[in-house]
């Protein structure tokens, strides 16, 4: 095998000497140059286009393996999985009969290794890198079964990790070999189940109603996917029985064990817990509907503060040498700005050095309206969760460090570390890195009061994001709400207005109406309708964010308990008055 390369057949059980040599000419087009792996059903080599001179991976079926019925059903396949054209899959490029007739295949050659090999390797994934994987294969598979395409064969075996390449090279996972247990009949060894062409795939990923023969839908990939990020988080899959059988049977009857009991009481946030429960349910019609829904869930949670990202392993993706693989996933939002953000009146009130509140009147504001809230000075809220996107701009001590003075207000050393880890690094003008050091100079700025260098540097990070992902993307959301923020401390609120209404919009239709983002937007607005004099405004923004706030299970000492507190104490005081 290539140093590098995926065996695309790692689960298969070798047949030594049935392979073809290399220097073998397949259908008159490619050159084999060496076999990348084996098995019961055929194998995949590593060949080179003749007139291209590019490699590829090829992917061919022993004769025995194929009935008339499947030679169609792979005719009909390959065409369409020709169509998938994804970042997270892996691409086809050709197909074909060799001299011999027997089907093949041709696709990009990957390097890397597969999440069953990291898994085996590192352990179970941090829940932050297996989140950010997990999102980009959902946006895969959504697009498969936007073509009519349903996998049947999900599992850490069929995905594959490598990176984009280029100045911001992120890590990407890929989903392999689609359809391929659905074009044969032949059994292989351990638990792997495709019996008369009805029942195809892995019996430890399988849905109850996939190993019972009955109809494949979206929701079963749901359900694969279900086990296979249950495994990727505690490295273990969810049911494990002495045979196929035994497997199929606890899958369609046992309960679904927590990802904590199996992990030894680790901790998880609920939603991930309930997500993986959901799609996890005996029933199909129980499960989320499709996988825009479960990417919907996931990246919620990737911004929650309550999502560990752990440490960042290596993966071994050569046949004989470790290399570092694994750079840790960027998620280019910045959680700590929600926190920070849930109180924009310091205007209205200056917190005493005993820490009361004092009331102080501001421009065009009755405090009648206003009293009933305590606001939450910006200076005085410590960020609570890891700026994940900024673990590609430090090193593992300087990130460390970092996150120290942040939590400890010391937002002066911040802008000292950001800007040298800018000097040293030397970040391209557009790159995602720069965009992360823009944004959290912001916020560091935003701590030191100094609100017009912390627009100057959140407004650059917009224009990186909107030039990498366009004027919706989720990214900007918590960007436009902070420099919301800044304007409103300036009173500048017809801007202000403005900016927090495009963050509404865009947070809403990214992340969802219930999201607690939405709330922590809400909340800003509504106190900026607070300062600007109009309660009316103000009380609806507060209703709905209490709303939102009040059916989330907010921790002991989120800073949110906080704002639910005042938002309840000034809607009272409105209600009386």
């Amino acid at each position: 095998m290539e140093q590098g390369e995926l065996s695309y057949a790692e689960e298969w059980e070798p047949l030594p000497g049935q392979y073809l040599e290399p220097g073998t000419v397949i259908d008159g087009k490619f050159r084999v140059l060496s076999l990348l792996g084996e098995g019961g059903m055929g194998a995949v080599y590593r060949v080179q286009h003749l007139m291209l001179g590019k490699d590829v991976a090829l992917k061919t079926f022993s004769r025995s393996a194929l009935t008339e019925e499947n030679f169609l059903r792979f005719q009909r396949e390959a065409r369409a999985l020709a169509k998938l054209n994804h970042t997270n899959i892996v691409a086809v490029y050709d197909c074909g009969l060799s001299q011999e007739g027997i089907p093949y295949y041709t696709m990009e050659v990957l390097g890397g290794c597969s999440l069953a090999e990291r898994i085996k390797k590192d352990g179970p994934l941090a829940a932050g890198e297996a989140v950010h994987l997990f999102q980009q294969l959902c946006r895969g598979l959504n697009l498969a079964h936007s073509k009519g395409i349903v996998h049947r064969d999900i599992k850490p075996g069929n995905i594959f990790l490598t990176t984009g390449g280029g100045a911001d090279a992120d890590v990407l996972s890929k989903i392999v070999d689609f359809g391929i247990m659905g074009l044969t009949d032949a059994s292989a060894a351990g638990q792997r189940l495709t019996a008369g062409g009805a029942v195809f795939g892995s019996p430890l990923y399988m849905s109850p109603e996939q190993s019972s023969g009955a109809p494949v839908t979206v929701r079963s990939d749901v359900y694969s996917l279900g086990c296979t990020l249950f495994e990727a988080l505690t490295g273990v899959p969810p049911f494990r029985g002495g045979s196929a059988v035994e497997t199929i049977a606890m899958h369609r009857s046992s309960p679904l064990p927590t990802l904590r009991e199996v992990s030894g009481g680790k901790a998880f946030p609920p939603e991930l817990e309930q997500l993986v429960a959901r799609m996890l349910e005996k029933a199909p019609q129980a499960r989320p509907a499709d996988m825009k829904e479960v990417e919907l869930a996931l990246r919620r949670l990737s911004l929650s503060p309550l999502l560990p990202t752990g440490s960042v392993g290596e993966v071994d993706s050569s046949a004989g040498a470790e290399s570092p693989f694994f750079t840790p996933g960027r998620v280019c939002i910045i959680s700590a700005i929600a926190l920070i953000l849930l109180s924009l009146a310091a205007a209205l009130f200056t917190t005493s050095l005993s820490g009361g509140a004092v009331v102080r009147e501001a421009p065009g504001v009755r405090l009648a309206d206003t009293s009933y809230y305590d606001a939450i000075d910006p200076t005085l809220v410590k960020v609570q969760s890891q700026v994940k996107g900024l673990q590609n701009c430090f090193s593992s001590a300087e990130f460390a460090e970092f996150q120290r003075v942040v939590s400890a207000e010391r937002y002066g050393e911040g802008v000292r570390l950001l800007q040298a880890a800018q000097n040293k690094r030397k970040f391209s003008e557009d790159s995602l890195e720069r965009a992360e050091i823009l944004s959290n100079l912001g916020v560091s700025y935003s701590g030191l009061g100094q609100y017009g260098r912390a627009e100057q540097n959140l407004e650059a990070a917009i224009r990186i994001f909107e030039k990498k992902y366009g004027p919706r993307c989720e990214h900007l959301a918590p960007c436009l709400m902070f420099l919301a923020a800044c304007k409103t401390k300036q009173h500048q609120f017809a801007e202000a207005e403005k900016l927090f209404q495009q963050a509404l919009s865009i947070g809403e239709a990214s992340f969802g109406k219930d999201d607690l983002f939405v709330a922590d937007c809400l909340n800003g607005l509504g106190q900026l309708y607070i300062e600007r004099g109009a309660p009316e405004l103000a009380e609806g923004c507060m209703r709905r964010s209490l709303s939102i706030y009040e059916g989330a299970a907010i921790p002991e000492g989120d800073v949110r308990r906080r704002a639910m507190i005042s938002e309840r104490r000034w809607l009272n005081g409105i209600r009386n008055r």
